[in-house]
C-alpha cells in the first residue's frame, strides 16, 4: 500500500537510502508535535464544554499534555492516559515546569486505552485532537472502548470526542511548513493530508530534514492513516453501544471542519 503521495511521494524515492522511516509519536515527531500550537478554538470549547459538567477529566491518549494542561490550569483535575512513552515523557517534562498547586491535578499512566479499566469514575471523559479517526480501524474494539467509557463515566457525566473533514470536494489539504532553529539545530518540517487517495481514508504526510550543530544532517518521514470519518460512521458506531450522541457543533479551524460531538448514556440523552 502506498503512504507518500504529491511531493511527499517525491522526497521518498529521491532519498529512499537516506531516509529514516519513524512512527508518528516516536523520537523526532514525538518532538515535533511538541512543538505544534493547539489550535486556540480547540482548547476553548474543551474548557467551555468541561465546564457544564464538572472537574473531573480523564483524557484518552493524552500525549505530550497540549490539551491535558490548560485544562489543569483552569481548575480541572485531569487524569491522562497514552501509549507512547516519549509522549509522556515530553508531558511528565512540561509539569515538572508547572506550579505545584497545578502539578497536583494531573496524573498520568502508561496504557492501552482499549484495556481501560480504573477504578475511578469522571464528570467527563475526552478524546480529542481526532484521534478517533485513528481508532476507527478497529471497530469491535471502538465499540469495546465506547462502553468501558460509559463504565467510567458519573451519573450525568458525558464522552467528548472529535473529528474533521476535509471540505467538500477536496482531495488534499495545503501544505504546510514549521521551521525551528536554536543552539543545538536547524529544521525544516513540511506536513499535508490527503483525502481518498487509498479510498475512504485521509493520510497525513510529515519529512523534516535535520541540521545539527555537529555538522549531521538527517531526513525524516512518517505518515499518519485514518479513516474519513463521516457523521453516518458516527452514528452507527454509536447504535450498537451503551453511549447515545447527545450534541454535534460544528467549528472551523483553519481550512477544515471539525465536528466536536458529546455523548451520553442512552438514558440521559436526547440527540
Amino acid at each position: 500500500m502506498q503512504h507518500y503521495f504529491g511531493i511527499f511521494e517525491d522526497i521518498h524515492k529521491l532519498y529512499e537510502d537516506k531516509i529514516q522511516n519513524i512512527g508518528m509519536y516516536d523520537s523526532w515527531f514525538a518532538h515535533f508535535y511538541n512543538t505544534f500550537p493547539l489550535p486556540p478554538e480547540e482548547q476553548e470549547i474543551y474548557i467551555t464544554k468541561c465546564l457544564q459538567y464538572g472537574k473531573e477529566i480523564l483524557e484518552l491518549c493524552c500525549g505530550n499534555g497540549r490539551l491535558t494542561i490548560p485544562l489543569a490550569q483552569n481548575g480541572f483535575k485531569v487524569d491522562g492516559i497514552d501509549l507512547s512513552k516519549d509522549m509522556l515523557s515530553l508531558l511528565d517534562k512540561k509539569v515538572e515546569e508547572l506550579p505545584k498547586s497545578i502539578q497536583k491535578r494531573i496524573q498520568t499512566t502508561y496504557g492501552d486505552v482499549f484495556n481501560l479499566k480504573l477504578n475511578k469514575k469522571y464528570d467527563v471523559i475526552l478524546l480529542p485532537a481526532t484521534t478517533i479517526c485513528i481508532l476507527a480501524d478497529d471497530v469491535e474494539n471502538l465499540i469495546k472502548l465506547l462502553n468501558l467509557i460509559e463504565e467510567h463515566l458519573k451519573n450525568g457525566g458525558c464522552f467528548i470526542f472529535d473529528y474533521r473533514s476535509l471540505a467538500e470536494g477536496q482531495e488534499m489539504s495545503e501544505i504546510m511548513s514549521l521551521c525551528e532553529k536554536s543552539e543545538n539545530y536547524t529544521a525544516l518540517t513540511l506536513m499535508q493530508d490527503f483525502k481518498n487517495f487509498s479510498p475512504g481514508r485521509i493520510i497525513g504526510n510529515f519529512y523534516t530534514q535535520i541540521e545539527h550543530a555537529d555538522g549531521r544532517f538527517e531526513r525524516v518521514m512518517t505518515y499518519t492513516d485514518k479513516k474519513n470519518i463521516t457523521d453516518s460512521f458516527v452514528n452507527d458506531l454509536f447504535s450498537h453501544s451503551n453511549l447515545g450522541i447527545a450534541e454535534r457543533e460544528k467549528i472551523p479551524i483553519g481550512h477544515d471542519e471539525w465536528i466536536f460531538t458529546i455523548a451520553k448514556r442512552k438514558s440521559e440523552c436526547y440527540e
